[in-house]
């Protein structure tokens, strides 16, 4: 059987990181600056802009996927710990 180690409140603070760090993406605005004109330089401005929200939007999913996964993990690992004290404290053992 493999041992994985890993520190819950270490965990619950990389946690804390990720959901500061979609805050932020959150509220980043990345609309480039309207400007005068039609030409191949301004199409390509707005494409760079879409392209800048696409890109925001996908770190936002990774980062709110990211963030349930490792609170799952963590809820499981801390049921697990419980489940196993409850069976030490009342006297049944491991099962």
């Amino acid at each position: 059987m493999i041992v994985i180690n890993t520190n819950i409140v270490a965990l619950g603070e990389k946690i804390q990181r990720l959901r500061d760090l979609k805050v932020q993406c959150e509220g980043l605005d990345v609309r480039t600056v309207p400007s005068e004109g039609s030409g191949w330089t301004n199409a390509q401005l707005w494409e760079l802009d879409n392209q800048y929200t696409v890109l925001r939007d996908a770190m936002t999913g990774l980062l709110d996927n990211s963030i349930q996964f490792f609170e799952n993990v963590r809820q499981s690992m801390v049921e697990s710990d419980e489940a196993s004290a409850a069976g030490i404290v009342g006297g049944g053992g491991f099962r």
